[in-house]
């Protein structure tokens, strides 16, 4: 029996698609893994309920937006660029339409802190407020303090990501929901970051 035609569907696609980005998530990694894609994509379906979009092209760029992040620092480029390598090389089996592929690469490339793309369409920005929001929040407090730990840095170096990426994340939401989402999980960053603050200075005076 031959294979079946590629599918133009993007909704006929999603299994694959789930296959292919699982291998690259670990289930170990509380950051980047697959514990992040499922929150993130909680996040969006939540703004998505509000906003509306196309959810098959949102949950198809969630799946893809890190899977080069694994990559990023032998190749020493951005880890949405090479994500999106990743994905146009697996997505060319697919007979995806150029406009549908296009929404792709803008959603991964977008979602990226540093990469300098702004997100233009509804589910590029939903996407890049779902994977912010992950970002703040007790969650954030976790992933910021487990990453610094992973690098054998201390309290000082979590504060000072605080201060020079993660505060900043509230002001480059795009929609409504997000931006309140945003405010409020920012607010629990600040309190921690004043109780830190606080329990430091008993220790040294």
């Amino acid at each position: 029996m031959s294979d079946p035609p590629p599918s133009s569907n993007l909704s006929q696609c999603l299994p694959q698609i789930h296959n292919y980005a699982k291998k690259f998530y670990s289930s170990n990694d509380a950051l980047h893994g697959l514990a992040h894609i499922q929150r993130v994509l909680t996040n969006a379906h939540r703004i998505h309920v509000l906003e509306g979009g196309n959810w098959e092209l949102i949950e198809t760029i969630i799946w893809l937006h890190d899977i080069g992040r694994s990559l990023e620092k032998e190749r020493q480029k951005n880890h949405a660029i090479l994500s999106w390598e990743l994905a146009s090389a697996f997505l060319t089996q697919f007979s995806l339409p150029d406009h549908i592929l296009q929404e792709i690469r803008h959603g991964i490339v977008a979602h990226s802190f540093s990469n300098g793309e702004s997100a233009q369409s509804l589910e590029a920005q939903i996407v890049s407020d779902a994977d912010k929001l992950d970002a703040l929040g007790g969650i954030g407090i976790f992933r910021a303090c487990a990453h610094q730990a992973l690098h054998h840095q201390g309290i000082y170096h979590v504060l000072v990501h605080f201060e020079e990426k993660l505060y900043r994340l509230e002001q480059m939401m795009y929609l409504p929901l997000g931006k309140t989402l945003a405010k409020i999980r920012t607010a629990r960053l600040r309190q921690f970051h004043a109780h830190i603050l606080e329990e430091l200075k008993e220790f040294s005076s």
